[in-house]
């Protein structure tokens, strides 16, 4: 009997181990990748754990508040710091490290407010904690040199079906990347002109103007703007991806040739600001989208 206690008590904390696991599928788009052979045990991968935001549902709140006009704390921003403080999970962070360095994984970084930690350990491990499968995925996609490294493939992705997030860790994580993911790939385009755009330039009452384009005078004609000068209450961001650069140099000319105020980025986040950089990319880089949304 006590036997059979033991037994029963067991196997309900076996199903309500089971139970609370959380498993994450994914479904390789087979247009454009083809399962390969199961990975090798000894290779290594890094997986980047998402770590969840202390509060997230007060998060939302209080970026509706700060972004209503109607509201009383209109733009009363935050840094970045600040949000830090108010929301990252450290706790969360810190465990989930120590529960990967207790089963002999590497830390190999962590984001500067801790949403994000890069684990590296054996596939064989991986597949032991996440409790899945990993196989050697190789991209179909079309080959081009002229694409940057980030997203240029040489060698086998190592991807799994699915994954268990370890119950010991599932309330402080939000997603495992690098596990079912297949990453993008970005044609990347070339901006080539005939002729320089000041070859259509003319002055109507001493104002410039280009006909055929676009310009801050058409706009502000358009939409009866009778001032460009900012407001203190509200800023703006421009996110840039693709290892792609913007000119300092070019943002002055571009004020100057349009008659407005000349302001510099306030920040930049990630150094990819090199305006020789923009006269004369590397083979693998590029300096165009990037360059005209700053502008």
């Amino acid at each position: 009997m006590q036997l059979a206690f033991v037994l029963v008590t067991c196997l309900l904390s076996l199903v309500t181990a089971v139970g609370s696991s959380r498993v994450v599928t994914g479904q390789f788009p087979l247009h454009k990748v083809k399962d390969g052979d199961r990975a090798t045990k000894s290779s290594l991968h890094e997986v980047i754990v998402s770590i969840k935001l202390n509060d997230y549902e007060q998060l939302k709140t209080f970026v509706d508040d700060i972004s209503s006009p109607l509201s009383p704390n209109y733009g009363n921003y935050l840094t970045r710091s600040e949000l830090a403080v108010k929301f990252s999970n450290y706790e969360g962070l810190e465990h989930v490290k120590s529960f990967f360095e207790q089963k002999k994984f590497i830390v190999t970084k962590v984001s500067p407010f801790g949403e994000f930690v890069h684990i590296q350990g054996s596939i064989s491990q991986w597949e032991e904690v996440l409790v899945t499968k990993f196989y050697e995925v190789h991209d179909l996609r079309a080959t081009d040199t002229s694409r940057s490294k980030s997203t240029h493939f040489t060698s086998p992705l190592l991807r799994a079906r699915e994954y268990t997030i370890p119950n010991e860790i599932q309330k402080h994580v939000k997603a495992m990347f690098n596990t079912i993911q297949i990453p993008p790939k970005f044609k990347k385009t070339s901006i080539t002109t005939s002729a320089p755009i000041q070859s259509d330039l003319t002055v109507v009452n001493g104002t410039l103007f280009y006909p055929g384009f676009v310009t801050p005078a058409l706009l502000y004609k358009q939409y009866n703007i009778t001032s460009n000068i900012g407001n203190d209450l509200t800023s703006q961001a421009l996110w840039e991806s693709l290892g792609e650069d913007y000119s300092p140099d070019d943002l002055t000319e571009f004020q100057k040739q349009f008659e407005l105020a000349v302001n510099p980025i306030v920040g930049d986040f990630g150094g990819f600001n090199s305006s020789s950089y923009c006269v004369n990319p590397p083979p693998t880089g590029d300096c165009g989208e990037a360059n005209l949304d700053v502008q």
